[in-house]
């Protein structure tokens, strides 16, 4: 169950971000180390909101309330993350390119210059490395785009991590901007405190909603 979105204002003054990959490692007395991978990946966060007027701040409360500690989920924007360093901007529109397997890490995409898809965009640095992206309409997971993506007459090779961690389709969309993370509350209590400034600090904890 989806519990909303995030309020965007004001916006997190600083966002720490974490890549959690679950494995289990035994090490043996001769020192020789086995892992076993448990193929996924997810992204924990810790966000701080700047001092915020009591009027500023309600909004937030209710909203952090209307999510029962962990129990909904709700998608948050984070100005720090959610947006590509490289040169891609509304109204390019990149498509997948065939259909791709769960734990594929490279993706063929198709890409064009305007949004009824006439002209075929052609595009250095398009993506960066360390960018986020998903894929629309019906994925949530976030990825990290691993090396620079250069666009030619169109096409685009994307390199990502973790791999995918369930099917695509051909022709879905990647979203590069505005970027949304699925997550819950780590944490079912939740506490705000009120300075002599009559201001109110809140901090925040998060994981992504796989």
């Amino acid at each position: 169950m989806s519990g909303g979105t995030f309020p965007t204002s004001p916006a997190f003054t600083s966002v720490n971000i974490q890549a959690n990959n679950p494995s289990i490692v035994t090490l043996a007395s001769s020192g020789r180390r086995q892992v076993k991978t448990q193929n996924t990946q997810y992204w924990s966060f810790k966000a701080t909101l700047p001092p915020m007027t009591r009027a500023q701040w309600a909004p937030i409360a209710a909203f952090i309330m209307t999510q029962r500690g962990a129990r909904f989920t709700f998608n948050v924007q984070l100005p720090q993350y959610s947006f590509t360093q490289g040169n891609l901007n509304s109204p390019h529109v990149v498509e997948i390119n065939g259909a791709h397997s769960r734990g594929d890490t490279t993706i063929s995409l198709n890409a064009w210059t305007d949004s009824g898809k006439l002209t075929t965009l052609t595009q250095t640095d398009g993506l960066k490395a360390g960018d986020f992206i998903s894929f629309a309409p019906d994925h949530q997971k976030v990825y990290m785009v691993i090396e620079d993506v250069d666009f030619t007459s169109g096409s685009g090779s994307l390199t990502i991590e973790p791999g995918l961690q369930v099917d695509v389709g051909g022709g879905e969309g990647l979203v590069y901007d505005n970027v949304s993370w699925q997550v819950f509350l780590m944490n079912d209590t939740q506490e705000f405190s009120m300075n002599a400034g009559n201001t109110v600090g809140y901090e925040l904890e998060f994981r992504e909603a796989l």
